[in-house]
């Protein structure tokens, strides 16, 4: 998604994140791993924006 972002529009971008950097596919995997793995959470929306929404 940011890779055809221009360098200035994705600085900008990070730099309005509280972490300062653009999650990792990684930490998504996790998030969404959680989600299926416990189905005890459900009708929730879980903010995976490294503390923009607070």
């Amino acid at each position: 998604m940011t890779a055809s972002m221009k360098p200035e529009a994705r600085e900008r971008l990070e730099n309005m994140v509280p972490v300062r950097r653009m999650a990792d596919p990684t930490e998504i995997a996790h998030t969404v791993r959680f989600i299926l793995e416990n189905e005890y959470v459900n009708g929730r929306v879980i903010e995976v924006d490294g503390g923009l929404v607070i």
